[in-house]
């Protein structure tokens, strides 16, 4: 469902998101996702919270959801944070 840019992210870009994460703490990692599998993805995250009844305030999806674990395998995001 929610698809993962396979190739890393070019070693200079990788080495500035890195700058900047060491310097403020936190980094916007750009295309991890294909863009067009985002909405699809959104939308089964929002039906997995709608069926499980969370509220707006606290949003927890149920145990063994793939929802939950799909974005943490993406090449990019384990590649920057091994």
């Amino acid at each position: 469902m929610l698809r993962h840019v396979e190739l890393p992210h070019p070693a200079a870009q990788l080495e500035q998101l890195e700058r900047q994460f060491r310097a403020d703490g936190w980094v916007i990692l750009p295309d991890v996702f294909v863009r067009s599998s985002v909405p699809q993805f959104r939308a089964a995250v929002l039906a997995q919270l709608h069926a499980a009844g969370s509220s707006s305030h606290f949003m927890d999806l149920p145990g063994g959801a793939p929802e939950a674990v799909e974005p943490t395998l993406a090449p990019r995001l384990r590649n920057f944070l091994p």
